[in-house]
């Protein structure tokens, strides 16, 4: 049975709709250290944050996802408009893809601009996470 018939959908994240790069991104301050929303397989797979970086900055970002989980976390080069779309793949600036619900990207700048932090989930589930954004 399909989990959304068993309950009641979760309410939308605050940063809703933040599905994909350019201006649906939600925009994260220098002073948010980490957001915390959730994630569904069947009803929003993926949210995107647009972040700006100075150049040479350095940016760690760390996942916590849904207990469980499988997601991937993603890093987007300035100018991305549209991160599930294949003619946009040589604008990522890194990636965690691998199993689990926790993983973690450490990039440096190589110009300034808005970059884009995704957040996926790639099989069943749904649940809270956390994304953590440490800049020096």
């Amino acid at each position: 049975m399909h989990r959304d018939l068993e309950g009641v959908l979760p309410p939308p994240d605050r940063l809703e709709p933040n599905d994909d790069a350019g201006a649906s991104a939600a925009r994260i301050g220098t002073r948010v250290t980490s957001v915390k929303a959730t994630i569904d397989f069947w009803d929003d797979q993926i949210d995107v944050y647009r972040l700006y970086l100075r150049k040479n900055q350095k940016v760690k970002l760390t996942l916590n996802g849904p207990e469980g989980s499988t997601s991937n976390l993603l890093l987007w080069k300035p100018g991305t408009e549209r991160v599930n779309d294949l003619q946009t793949q040589h604008l990522r600036a890194a990636q965690a893809i691998a199993p689990g619900p926790t993983h973690g990207i450490g990039y440096k700048a190589p110009a300034s601009g808005w970059y884009y932090a995704e957040v996926k989930l790639t099989a069943r589930g749904f649940g809270p996470y956390e994304l953590t954004i440490a800049r020096r």
